[in-house]
């Protein structure tokens, strides 16, 4: 099961780069034969570089429902979302491109345990 991860997919439908205030649009793709659960927002997490430290900035998106978001295993449907990523640019220094990062969490639809995490990586852009 550790190859779960590796096989859910990142493919950018708006960014990596994007200018401050901008939204990055990520399709998560499941490419394993497990299905995977996510809670309604992702459980998204920002992350931004500055001055050499990486500081957690708010999603500006706000999602709505209750239902997790369940992508089924490859060939099922739907075994694909679409996650919107707006970080809060507000308190940054952007002055030349900011390396930043996304992640998202969501665990085995059969197993609460087993913990999937990936990664979305985009540049903010002055």
């Amino acid at each position: 099961l550790s190859e779960i991860a590796t096989l859910n997919d990142i493919g950018n439908q708006a960014g990596p780069e994007i200018s401050p205030g901008g939204i990055v649009e990520a399709w998560l793709e499941n490419m394993s034969n497990q299905c995977v659960s996510f809670p309604v927002d992702f459980n998204i997490k920002v992350f931004v570089e500055q001055h050499g430290d990486w500081i957690e900035v708010p999603n500006r998106v706000s999602y709505v429902g209750d239902r997790p978001e369940l992508l089924k295993p490859k060939g099922d449907m739907p075994s694909s979302a679409l996650v919107y990523i707006r970080p809060d640019t507000s308190g940054l220094t952007i002055t030349e491109s900011v390396d930043s990062y996304a992640v998202v969490t969501g665990h085995l639809c059969d197993d609460e345990n087993y913990v999937i995490e990936k990664k979305i990586p985009f540049v903010i852009i002055p």
